[in-house]
């Protein structure tokens, strides 16, 4: 069965941890130097992980001590790690996670996570003018969405990208919402997918853990 994680900032952790997943803290990010910063920190609950943003995956020792110094002293033994690009930073003393993000436009979750062995679920609310060539939609509003709703001639749920869309003359959305957050959680289950983060400041998340767990 694969773990929830729910991935929150400092500020929301007292409220997330009610839910009773571990939690992920998202206090720590890579700076101009290549040095590990940190935000003000609340008292951790027991098993949570270090959550690290930013940086291009410097494989730097300075770094690496860095963090495996912020994991001595907060007793921490696992870390996810954003990169603002697709590289790798090294361990050093710790479990290091990159996850890759379910925000898809083409292609299947189920062909994208078959050797992934932690996610990141990443509700989306996207826009796209048809014809779209490059793949890339442009991320709206709740209001926007809303009014794209109103013209909207199509609805439906793709099992491919895990999420719904909508069509119009005026192009097409793809959304998510908390139904479709559970069903991106299902369909990584059945692709033995170990870990699945889940980001608190999603009302989509929210939505889903008052749900359905």
């Amino acid at each position: 069965m694969s773990e929830l994680i729910l991935l929150c900032r400092p500020e929301e952790i007292g409220e997330a941890r009610r839910h009773g997943l571990r939690i992920a803290c998202a206090a720590w990010c890579i700076g101009g130097d290549g040095r590990l910063w940190r935000s003000p920190l609340p008292t951790l609950p027991k098993g949570s992980m270090m959550a690290v943003f930013g940086g291009l995956g410097e494989n730097t020792e300075p770094l690496r001590a860095d963090i495996a110094a912020e994991c001595r002293r907060l007793n921490i033994s696992e870390v996810l790690y954003f990169p603002s690009a697709p590289v790798h930073i090294g361990k050093l003393g710790y479990k290091l996670y990159i996850p890759a993000s379910t925000a898809l436009s083409g292609g299947s979750l189920a062909q994208r996570f078959a050797c992934e062995s932690t996610a990141f679920i990443e509700p989306c609310r996207e826009y796209f003018a048809l014809p779209c060539r490059s793949g890339n939609g442009v991320p709206i509003s709740a209001k926007q969405l809303e009014i794209f709703s109103a013209s909207a001639q199509c609805r439906a749920f793709s099992p491919e990208l895990g999420c719904k869309y909508m069509l119009s003359p005026a192009g097409a959305v793809l959304y998510d919402d908390a139904e479709t957050v559970g069903r991106k959680v299902e369909l990584l289950r059945k692709t033995a997918v170990e870990r699945i983060v889940l980001p608190y400041v999603s009302p989509s998340v929210r939505e889903f853990l008052r749900k359905y767990l």
